[in-house]
This record gives C-alpha cells, sequence and structure tokens, in this order.
C-alpha cells in the first residue's frame, strides 16, 4: 500500500527499463556459465531477480525494489543464468518497477558445442622437438634412408 501511495505522489519514473543489456560470454558454449548484466540509467536499484527456463526460452525477471536515493546514479544488475545446453535460445529480459512491470526486451543467443581443440603453439612446438630427438636417434642407431642393416 505504501509503495501505491509513494507512487502516486512521486510518479513513476518515464524510464525505468534497463538501458543496456550484455550477456556474458557474448559467444558462449555449453562449458560456459551465463550471466546477464542490465545496467539502467536512474531508479531504484534492483534487489530482486529470477531466471525461468522453459525450452529455449529464459526469462529473466529484474525488480527494481531496492534502495532509492533518488536520484541515483547509473547502476548494473547481474543475473546468472548457469550452463545451457547446445541451440538458439531466445532471452526475455523483464523489467519491473517494484511490481509493476515497465519493459520486457527479447534478446537471440546461441549456444555452441564445445569447440575441437585445436591444440596450442607450445603443443606443436613439442611435438617437432620431439621428433628431431627421434630422427637424430635412429641416425646415430644406423637406420638410413634405403639401409637396414
Amino acid at each position: 500500500m505504501f509503495v501505491l501511495l509513494f507512487l502516486a505522489f512521486t510518479g513513476m519514473p518515464s524510464q525505468t527499463h534497463a538501458q543496456e543489456v550484455t550477456f556474458y560470454p557474448s559467444r558462449p558454449t555449453v562449458v560456459d556459465d551465463i550471466i546477464v548484466l542490465a545496467c539502467y540509467p536512474f531508479g531504484p536499484f534492483v534487489e530482486t531477480t529470477s531466471v525461468s527456463i522453459a525450452g529455449q526460452v529464459v526469462t529473466v525477471r529484474l525488480v527494481q525494489d531496492g534502495f532509492d536515493f533518488s536520484p541515483n546514479p547509473p547502476h548494473c544488475a547481474e543475473v546468472q543464468v548457469g550452463r545451457l545446453p547446445a541451440g538458439s535460445y531466445t532471452f526475455v529480459v523483464t523489467s519491473e518497477l517494484f511490481a509493476f512491470p515497465t519493459n520486457t526486451q527479447t534478446f537471440a543467443l546461441d549456444v555452441s558445442a564445445l569447440p575441437i581443440p585445436m591444440g596450442h603453439p607450445s603443443l606443436a612446438a613439442l611435438g617437432l622437438l620431439l621428433g628431431l630427438f627421434a630422427v637424430r636417434a635412429c641416425l646415430k642407431q644406423g637406420w638410413r634412408r634405403g639401409s637396414r642393416s
């Protein structure tokens, strides 16, 4: 009730939705923990968050129900989504001011399977070095091209 009276007398800010939504990592794989970062230009701090996953739709709910020093500086809220199987996902990010939905944004995010490691340059150098030692050992043993004695 207090919240309703507060909003009635002070008015609801005209822009309370997340102005910038970023996904970390931007190109996730199945082994990455996905994080959603939502930044707000002003308004109360985000205190309540939730994540729900239904098939290929991930819903992230951010509620600006925290401290409000009016005016608050720009601030960000971080939500841990966790790991997802490989596939294409639709992220629905909903911003709310207290209990009132203010904005819903939709994003597409692809989660790829774990890439096949191509090796590190140091592994290639190690393989070359071991190959040279093997050739040297064969030459010391008397193994020459075309002669097997």
